[in-house]
C-alpha cells in the first residue's frame, strides 16, 4: 500500500486512495474493520491530502466498516439490489435503495456510485415481447435469446443484481447529495459473458467489442444535457428534465413514409422504452426543456 501510494501520489488526477473493492472482509464486521483502519492509516500517514475509500457492494450503514474511510462508495447498493418488480421472482440478497440510509448515518461524509448499473445488450439486437417496467433481469424469452446468446438492445436489462440505465439515473436524481457514479461497464470485454457463457464478449458495456456505441451510449451522453441534432433513422435519447419540467419535441418535418424515427411523447424522466413511439423520420428535431417556471431552453 505505501508503495502504491508513494507512486502516484504526485498525480493531481488521483482524487482518492481505495483500500479495496468488494472485500471479503466487509461481511466479518469488526474483523474486517480493523483490517480497513489499517489500511486507512497506512494510506493517510503516507498522502494526508486525499481521502480514502472502500467500495462496498454488502456492507450497510450501521456495520463497522463505512465508519472507518473518509468517503463512501457504494456497488449497486444505491439504487437497490433486486428491488424492482421485475426481480422479485429472484433468489440472493435484496436491498431498497440504500443512498438515503448511509446519508442519515454519514452526513458529513461524500457518497459517491463507484460501480452502477451492470446492464446488458447486444448492439442492434431487439427482441419482443419487451419486459414491463424500466429495468428486468435478462431471461431466456425474456430480453435473451439463448440459441444466438443475443441480449435484446431495448436497454431494459440486466444481470439479476443490476440495475439499467434509467434506473441509476432515476435513483441519482432522487439523492442529490451523491456525487456522480461509474457504469459497469464503459467497453464490453472478454470474459464474464452473463448470461450466456459460451460468449466470448461480455454484454455489459456501453460501447462493445468493436467498439461501436449502443444505444445505451446516447442515454449516458443526453443525461443531463440538451439535445438537438439532425436525425435521420436514428433513436433521439433525451436527457431527464430540470425539476418538474416537462419537454416536447417540435418542428417535425415530414420525410420519406416509410422511414420511421423513435421519439418519446412529452412526460417526466424516466423513459420507459415502452413509451417511444415510431414518427415519419424528421428533418429537424428541436427538443425544447423547461428550466422551471417561465424557463425554458431551446435548440
Amino acid at each position: 500500500m505505501r508503495a502504491l501510494v508513494r507512486r502516484d501520489r504526485n498525480h493531481p488526477s488521483v482524487i482518492a486512495w481505495s483500500i479495496g473493492n468488494e472485500v471479503g472482509k466487509q461481511y466479518t464486521s469488526d474483523e474486517g474493520a480493523a483490517v480497513a483502519k489499517r489500511l486507512h492509516d497506512i494510506t493517510r500517514d503516507e498522502d494526508p491530502t486525499r481521502p480514502t475509500t472502500t467500495s462496498m457492494n454488502f456492507a450497510k450503514p450501521d456495520m463497522p466498516l463505512p465508519g472507518v474511510v473518509d468517503l463512501i462508495s457504494l456497488n449497486y447498493q444505491g439504487e437497490g439490489i433486486r428491488d424492482a418488480p421485475g426481480y422479485a421472482h429472484l433468489d440472493g440478497i435484496r436491498t431498497s435503495p440504500l443512498y438515503p440510509a448511509f446519508h442519515d448515518a454519514f452526513p458529513e461524509k461524500v457518497i459517491l456510485s463507484s460501480e452502477n448499473a451492470a446492464a446488458l445488450s447486444s448492439r442492434g439486437q431487439y427482441l419482443f415481447p419487451v419486459a414491463d417496467g424500466i429495468s428486468a433481469p435478462v431471461e431466456d424469452g425474456r430480453g435473451g435469446d439463448p440459441d444466438r446468446q443475443h441480449v435484446s438492445a431495448y436497454e431494459l436489462y440486466t444481470a439479476p443484481f443490476g440495475s439499467s440505465a434509467d434506473k441509476v439515473f432515476g435513483s441519482l436524481e432522487r439523492h442529490p447529495y451523491v456525487a456522480g457514479g461509474f457504469v459497469w461497464s464503459g467497453w464490453d470485454y472478454l470474459g464474464e459473458p452473463t448470461p450466456y457463457y459460451l460468449s466470448r464478449s461480455s454484454y455489459y458495456g456501453i460501447i462493445d467489442l468493436a467498439g461501436f456505441k449502443k444505444d445505451r451510449f446516447y442515454l449516458h451522453q443526453s443525461r443531463g444535457r440538451l439535445v438537438v441534432d439532425e436525425l435521420n433513422e436514428a433513436a433521439l435519447a433525451s436527457g431527464p428534465p430540470e425539476s418538474a419540467g416537462r419537454w416536447r419535441s417540435s418542428e417535425i418535418g415530414s420525410s420519406s413514409p416509410d422511414r420511421c424515427n423513435w421519439r418519446r411523447l412529452a412526460g417526466p424522466f424516466p423513459l420507459p422504452a415502452q413509451d417511444w413511439v415510431a414518427v415519419p423520420a424528421p428533418r429537424r428535431i428541436a427538443v425544447i426543456r423547461s428550466d422551471g417556471p417561465g424557463h425554458s431552453r431551446t435548440g
